[in-house]
This record gives structure tokens, C-alpha cells and sequence, in this order.
């Protein structure tokens, strides 16, 4: 489980976390969600996107979530259920809900590269096994803070919340990438890894915003890095871990750190 959740300036702990997501997982429950169902939710507001995934992976059904304005084909990918965030509970989309294949927890709209959006399917066990092997890769465990900014609409989001469940590190969630909002949470000396995207580094760069001391890891994905920005953050001190992954292996499959 996380160590900790530190969201909008409160530290919620572990156990904090596993009861509100044992009571929403009640709620889930008695409205009729249950095993190998999908349930598809706006993530406007991360913290309950985290808590409902918490929540669904007790009743053994998935979490599909998705950017509020997205418009994706929820009847053709097998989506039971939404939630109404202003009704505050699930809706039924289909009676009864299609179901899943056995051990999904989570389903991430991506296209790739090219062709027509699709919901990529990932088990609880590639999950494990993926974040298993990043945390060894980049050193990550118990007392280490990872620094969430990117949406949890793309693996890069997700990733990070399964990697620091299976480390027993914190995670310090920012509604949304801002560099003042990343500079406030450097400040405060507890954060050892940070993913990023090439232009939220250059964002970085740009605002002038330093690398604290307590930073081992900042890892790079979702598009190449320019030489010409790595030589620039490294020689910022910033501890680059340039990094290649897919939705479908669960994140990373490799990385790269070091001089250039």
C-alpha cells in the first residue's frame, strides 16, 4: 500500500486511504457494480480517480478513466458503468454489464501511434510485475516520495500510483502539471523521483526551477529528448533517467541514465 498520499497540503496515510476506499468500494457495491465490470470516470479530480481505482480492484472490476471532455465508444469497449460525479455514484450503462476478462483492473484509451482510440486491457498481475521491476530499476521504497504530474488519463500517471504501492513509498499528487506547483513540493525535501514529459522539463528549465538535493530519479518519457535539453538539464543537475514504455507493458520496459 502507499505510505502516505499527500494531496492539496494534507498527508493522508495509508490507512486514511484504505478506509475511504473500503467504504467506497461499499457504495460501489451496493449499487450493483461487481466482479469483471468496468466503470468508466472523468478525472477531474484525481483524488477520487485514485480512490475509485482502490476501490473497484476490491470488488475485482476495473477503472476505465478519461479526460471529462473525451468522447470514446464506452458500449464497443465493453463499459458497464460511469460514474456521475454530480450525482456522486455509478450509472448503469447495460443490463446486465458485459464482463471483463478475469484479473482486469484497469483500462487506458490510447490509439498508439496512429489509428482509432481503443481500450487497452491490463491485469492486476502485469501491473505488479511492471511496477516490480521499475522500482528495482530506479531504487524506489520505503521513506522515498514520487512526484505525480502527469494525467491519470495515460499510463505515465497510472504507473506511478502502482509503482509506490508496491514500494511502500509515498505519493505526492498534483491536481495537474504547473511549475510553481512542482517548485512548492521540491521545497519541501521529501521528493526522491519525478517522471516528466520532454516539454514539462523545458517548462522547468525555463521557469528556472532547481532540482532539490533530495532528487535521485527524474524520469523522462512520452516523446524524445533532445540532446540539446538533456545536455541542458543535466547541466542543472537534474538526475535524468531517459526512459521508453507502452500502455500495454504497464509503463517503462527500459532506461537509461547518465552521461550523455
Amino acid at each position: 500500500m502507499i505510505e502516505a498520499l499527500y494531496w492539496q497540503g494534507e498527508r493522508l496515510p495509508a490507512a486514511t486511504l484504505a478506509a475511504r476506499a473500503g467504504a467506497l468500494a461499499q457504495r460501489l457495491s451496493t449499487a450493483g457494480v461487481g466482479e469483471r465490470q468496468l466503470l468508466a470516470a472523468p478525472a477531474d479530480d484525481p483524488l477520487r480517480l485514485l480512490l475509485l481505482r482502490l476501490a473497484l480492484e476490491r470488488l475485482g472490476a476495473a477503472l476505465l478513466p478519461l479526460a471529462p471532455d473525451a468522447q470514446a465508444p464506452l458500449a464497443e469497449w465493453g463499459v458497464g458503468w460511469r460514474w456521475d460525479p454530480a450525482a456522486g455514484r455509478p450509472v448503469a450503462l447495460d443490463r446486465p454489464p458485459p464482463a471483463q476478462p478475469e484479473g482486469v483492473v484497469l483500462a487506458l484509451a490510447t490509439s498508439g501511434s496512429t489509428g482509432a482510440p481503443r481500450a487497452v486491457l491490463l491485469s492486476d498481475a502485469a501491473l505488479v510485475a511492471s511496477a516490480q521491476r521499475v522500482c528495482r530499476r530506479l531504487g524506489l521504497g520505503p521513506g522515498d516520495t514520487w512526484l505525480g504530474c502527469l494525467p491519470l488519463t495515460h499510463m505515465g500517471g497510472q504507473a506511478i500510483l502502482e509503482r509506490c504501492r508496491r514500494a511502500g513509498a509515498a505519493l505526492w499528487l498534483l491536481p495537474r502539471f504547473d511549475a510553481g506547483a512542482v517548485a512548492q513540493a521540491f521545497h519541501q525535501g521529501v521528493i526522491t523521483h519525478v517522471s516528466l514529459v520532454p516539454a514539462m522539463l523545458w517548462r522547468l528549465l525555463e521557469a528556472g526551477v532547481q532540482p532539490p538535493s533530495s532528487l535521485r530519479v527524474a524520469l523522462l518519457g512520452g516523446q524524445a529528448l533532445s540532446p540539446a535539453l538533456a545536455r541542458r538539464a543535466r547541466q542543472a543537475g537534474w538526475p535524468l533517467h531517459v526512459s521508453y514504455g507502452a500502455t500495454e507493458t504497464g509503463g517503462m520496459i527500459a532506461s537509461e541514465s547518465g552521461p550523455e
